[in-house]
């Protein structure tokens, strides 16, 4: 199975690089940026294929999906590159040239250096919290959402439709990932859920962080590589919001966000006007992707990009001016105006009816106000494991930006992430709803937005570490008459000493340091990892009901079985493909589901509820944790208590071996299968 785990993660690479880079290189974009945005754009226009076929029921696959627009790639590259003479749109500044003169190839620019550096450190952090944690790969999370997310994987598998508008709109971007690497390869749902996720944090975000750091920092090449390696230097993102709920679909949308801002902040560079319409289709593209993801990685770009436009237009301002008196002034009114526009703009969007559900989300705090900025600021946010280092880090980028006009601005943004993560985890009142509903006002998914806005700061720190060592080497051979040469390579070596201690005291729990100063923020993420993916005390579908699930999927076939979800059973039908009814934790609100709830051990003698269970195509009644009483659960029940009432279940757990109309079929433990003979 971790065979099965491997390749299916070689094909979902495949599947998301391989289309979408042929598909860019064929409007002669260079390679390097076209292997940044190739992801995004694939998952764009699969998502959007996938809503074309759902309307003109054509089934999606790796036929229909990855195949044409490979076609099409290949086709375009035929095409329009051998009439192009040189890309139309590239990286620019010293980051794009060779670094043959820092003991690499010449032909070896920054951004692929950082690119390599920032996979490899997406694959040795995710080896070593995710997959090591596992236990197996068809392990899977047993937490709320998880029965939703496992369930629609599979349902896409068995229809072939992969639309997130199937039904009602549910953005399914990673989802319809899952599904196609499931039905390429043939693997189970869990399995593919960690495929999935690995393409997503392995592959997408690492490549889009350099692509933000080239185009932000272009004549800065040291810090894009040193991006690659602190690109998931916080321990926080995306390992918790993996643990809570799961939140998939926001791990996705966040992992694409920093490729599409990159794309955004290009619009202002010198050469914009000759590559204007194609920024402008890609960056079209990468918001189809983030909204067809999860919508509120729309909204996380824009907190970003916000105070980047405010800086542009005081640019703008002042350079309409020139010489004129009060430009400064006029300049700044003009940047604050254009922060009221934006407030109002979200204070106003928060007010549409179609958005109430997800902006008023209850949603109870955890922090004293005091607290939560001080946990945000050393990265403890939820963990309680603060990451000094870190901290440390982003205090000296920060102060290093103070006299960087040109991106002072990131500042700001990072700063109105941890705003509305603080909002969120520590305010009572309505206004949290208004600043931070767009994210359900949940602060983990805002503290992994401002743990992904802290990487430039960090870096940042780094880096003027490193050039306060070089300097100093520099200083000092000057003092002892040694060559220029030799006091730059001993800075270098400085610079390695430096990241690689960052590193290992950020990373390592070192047993010498004081406990107070420890990192044990990877270790915490580690361990709630463990916890969650071995423990079997926290599923609700233990080993034991694993097991007997398959012994159902035997009798059972293809027959509709009727569960109560709240026992593990949720999860059958993507374990097993078994076509329970409730495949999701709650309460579904329709009539034949509540008659079925309440009234199912009636049916041989209640005909509203045999038209009900006839109407639903009912053969059988699964129990995973039967009790022994009045259908109470046993002292050993493994049941997801969040939101489970037991009266609402009797119709289904009174069910017994006495019950008219009812025939048991197995029995294992408190384990139970009845067919429904009344409805023979």
């Amino acid at each position: 199975m971790w065979l099965e785990l491997g390749l299916g993660f070689l094909v979902a690479l495949a599947f998301l690089w391989i289309p979408g880079y042929f598909i860019v290189r064929a409007f002669c974009v260079q390679r390097e940026m076209a292997f940044a945005a190739a992801p995004v754009v694939s998952v764009a226009l699969y998502s959007v294929l996938s809503i074309i076929y759902g309307y003109v029921h054509v089934p999606c696959g790796w036929l229909t999906l990855p195949l044409p627009m490979l076609a099409l790639g290949i086709v375009g590259n035929l095409i329009a590159r051998p009439a192009a003479h040189e890309s139309t749109l590239s990286f620019q500044g010293k980051s794009n040239a060779g670094l043959g003169n820092k003991g690499l190839p010449s032909q070896v620019t920054a951004i692929q250096l950082g690119m390599v550096l920032a996979i490899a450190t997406a694959i040795a952090t995710s080896f070593a919290v995710y997959v090591t944690s596992l236990g197996s790969p068809d392990n899977f999370i047993q937490y709320y959402d998880n029965a939703f997310h496992l369930s629609r994987i599979q349902s896409f598998v068995n229809t072939q439709n992969f639309s997130s508008l199937r039904g009602s709109f549910y953005p399914s971007a990673w989802h319809m990932v899952g599904a196609l690497v499931q039905t390429t390869i043939g693997t189970t749902a869990p399995v593919a859920q960690h495929i999935a996720n690995l393409a997503f944090i392995v592959g997408v975000y690492p490549s889009g962080v350099i692509a933000l750091m080239a185009t932000l920092f272009p004549n800065r090449p040291r810090l894009v590589w040193l991006s690659g390696i602190f690109c998931l230097s916080v321990a926080f993102w995306p390992w918790r919001i993996m643990l809570f709920g799961p939140l998939y679909p926001n791990l996705a949308t966040f992992c694409m966000m920093p490729l599409v801002a990159a794309v955004f902040i290009s619009f202002f560079d010198p050469q914009m006007g000759k590559t204007l319409r194609l920024k402008i289709a890609m960056f079209v593209l990468g918001g189809i992707a983030l909204a067809l993801a999860q919508p509120n990685g729309v909204f996380a770009t824009g907190m970003f990009l916000i105070p980047f436009c405010m800086h542009q237009m005081r640019l703008f301002v002042k350079s309409q001016l020139r010489e004129k008196p009060h430009s400064t002034a006029v300049s700044i009114l003009a940047e604050l105006g254009l922060a009221l526009f934006f407030l109002v703009l979200w204070v106003g969007l928060s007010q549409v009816s179609a958005l109430h559900d997800i902006v008023y989300y209850p949603r109870d705090p955890m922090l004293r106000f005091g607290t939560a900025v001080h946990w945000a600021l050393n990265f403890s946010y939820v963990l309680w494991r603060p990451q000094f280092a870190m901290e440390i880090a982003l205090v000296l980028g920060s102060i290093a930006l103070m006299k960087d006009d040109e991106h002072r601005w990131l500042i700001l943004s990072y700063l109105v992430a941890v705003f509305l993560y603080v909002v969120a985890v520590s305010v009572w009142n309505d206004i949290k709803y208004v600043i931070c509903g767009f994210f359900y006002s949940d602060y983990h998914r805002l503290a992994a937005v401002a743990s992904i806005f802290a990487v430039p700061l960090i870096c940042l720190g780094i880096d003027s570490v490193i050039d306060a060592c070089q300097a100093y080497a520099t200083c000092a051979g000057r003092r002892k008459n040694r060559p220029l040469r030799d006091s730059l390579r001993i800075g270098s070596y400085a610079a390695v000493v430096v990241v690689a201690c960052v590193m290992v005291f950020n990373y390592v729990a070192l047993g010498f340091v004081d406990w107070y100063w420890r990192c044990y923020g990877f270790d915490a993420v580690q361990y709630e990892m463990r916890d969650a993916y071995r423990n079997d005390s926290n599923h609700t579908l233990d080993l034991g009901e694993r097991a007997f699930l398959k012994k159902v999927k035997d009798v059972v076939g293809n027959e509709a079985v009727a569960n109560m979800s709240y026992d593990g059973s949720a999860f059958a039908y993507a374990t097993d493909d078994i076509d329970v009814v409730f495949s999701l934790f709650g309460l579904d609100p329709d009539e034949d589901s509540v008659i079925i709830r309440h009234g199912l051990n009636r049916v041989a003698i209640d005909s509203e509820v045999e038209t009900a269970a006839r109407r639903q195509g009912l053969k059988y009644v699964l129990q995973l944790d039967k009790g022994s009483v009045n259908g109470s659960l046993s002292k050993d029940a493994s049941v997801n208590l969040m939101t489970y009432h037991k009266k609402e279940w009797n119709g289904i757990m009174q069910v017994d071996e006495h019950t008219p109309g009812f025939d048991l079929v197995l029995a294992e433990g408190d384990m139970r299968l009845y067919r429904i003979t009344a409805l023979d």
